[in-house]
């Protein structure tokens, strides 16, 4: 790990990073707007956290629900790092780390993310090429990939939290057969001019809608993630959707 290693306090938990302001945003988006607030009449939600990054929204959901189980799926290795470094000085229980880039098959894929050893930030790291239009000024490393369904069994899932940098279609349609299984979703969804070939917000809504789920479709700022001139050069849209599985509310 290149960069040099800082240590915020956050709700009371050691949280060890690389980016202060990377950190900040990501911790207002959780902690402020709590945008993974979800209810659940269990005392130990099964929770499957994707993009888990360095462990803030793994911290978030053992502060509501100190007996969760969470599966964490992170794509950059030196993030895994700091992702287990603040779970063990923490002691945070029931957490499983699965360092892998979440896609619809096994194997091996590119991760491309920003070149800066000084302060990195990694919340855009994408195996999707070019999504940012800056491929050409990306560092890539081959990473694991592995599927989403692979780690469900016959328990329902609580909560799933997808923050995966345009990966969500290939995800979601891999893990149709068994999106049965999940109770509630809030999938950020990541779009661009480069990449609405392979990851479009209405095919994911039909996805879901089609498979009984009830969604909402909010609007994110894009001004909090991108520059003027990104917003110009690249059309982005930055979603949240928040999908409920109308089975499980007919209980």
């Amino acid at each position: 790990m290149t960069s040099s290693l800082q240590c915020e306090i956050i709700e009371g938990f050691r949280v060890y990073h690389r980016n202060r302001e990377e950190l900040e945003k990501i911790r207002w988006e959780i902690f402020e707007d709590k945008e993974y607030a979800f209810e659940t009449d269990g005392e130990a939600p099964l929770i499957f956290d994707c993009g888990a990054h360095v462990g803030l929204a793994v911290i978030y959901f053992n502060i509501r629900y100190p007996k969760s189980r969470i599966i964490a799926f992170e794509a950059d290795p030196e993030n895994v790092e700091l992702l287990k470094k603040n779970i063990e000085v923490n002691s945070l229980s029931d957490v499983t780390v699965v360092n892998a880039a979440l896609w619809s098959s096994e194997g091996r894929a590119d991760l491309y993310s920003e070149i800066n050893d000084g302060d990195p930030w990694t919340w855009g790291n994408t195996v999707i090429h070019d999504i940012w239009g800056d491929a050409d000024g990306s560092r890539k490393r081959t990473v694991r990939t592995t599927c989403l369904s692979r780690y469900i069994a016959d328990e329902p899932i609580d909560f799933v939290k997808i923050d995966i940098e345009g990966a969500e279609e290939a995800v979601i349609r891999e893990v149709q057969p068994q999106l049965h299984k999940i109770r509630e979703m809030l999938i950020e969804f990541h779009g661009t001019n480069t990449s609405r070939e392979v990851n479009d917000i209405g095919r994911i809504s039909e996805m879901l809608e089609r498979n009984g789920f009830e969604i909402d479709v909010i609007e994110k700022d894009l001004t909090k993630s991108f520059k003027e001139s990104s917003i110009a050069e690249l059309d982005p849209d930055l979603l949240l959707i928040r999908a409920s599985n109308a089975a499980f509310n007919r209980v």
